[in-house]
């Protein structure tokens, strides 16, 4: 995330003070969250994503995207997604998407979990809370 709000900060011309300054912050803690040293705050994100002029939802969902889904191998993916299907439906051949989604996760995290990369080329990502 830090990356995209890096480029829209840049594109606009805002400098690291200016922003640092609508945050509330100081230009160095502000320059850790920029270059992913500080995990940004709900409440900063939301003050980002005003100050560059984007949706909270782009700024958040847009990182997410570019890094994850790029790598991804869509074919690996449709294969985990049939195979959930065809083992995790009910006995009326009928799976829910909230069952499925889990089960697709679950089958991608535990391969990385072992082999410490993603089945599907997916990236995981360790969140603070």
């Amino acid at each position: 995330m830090h990356t995209i709000i890096r480029s829209l900060r840049e594109q606009r011309g805002i400098s690291q003070d200016t922003m640092a300054g609508r945050l509330g912050m100081s230009r160095v803690t502000y320059i850790r969250l920029e270059s992913g040293e500080k995990s940004p705050t709900l409440d900063e994100l939301k003050t980002v994503a005003d100050a560059l002029d984007v949706s909270f939802e782009s700024l958040v969902f847009s990182d997410t995207k570019s890094e994850s889904l790029e790598s991804a191998d869509e074919e690996k993916y449709k294969q985990i997604l049939e195979h959930c299907v065809k083992f995790g439906a009910d006995s009326d051949g009928k799976i829910t998407k909230t069952k499925l989604a889990k089960l697709a996760y679950l089958v991608d995290f535990a391969w990385y979990y072992e082999h410490l990369v993603s089945l599907t080329g997916l990236q995981y990502r360790c969140i603070e809370q």
